[in-house]
């Protein structure tokens, strides 16, 4: 049981860290630091480098 929880699968380390993203690009829109639309480029562009 214990390596499963020391082992990540690829899949799970993309997920964290595109709610990691997510949540980054939340708190500068929120505090007005990024524009919508600059926030959508960025995220596009994350999900692009993302990808296989």
């Amino acid at each position: 049981m214990r390596g499963q929880l020391t082992s990540c699968p690829t899949d799970a380390i993309i997920a964290v860290a595109e709610l990691c993203q997510s949540s980054l690009i939340t708190t500068a829109i929120r505090f007005g630091e990024l524009t919508d639309a600059a926030a959508v480029k960025l995220a596009g562009r994350g999900c692009k480098a993302g990808m296989p």
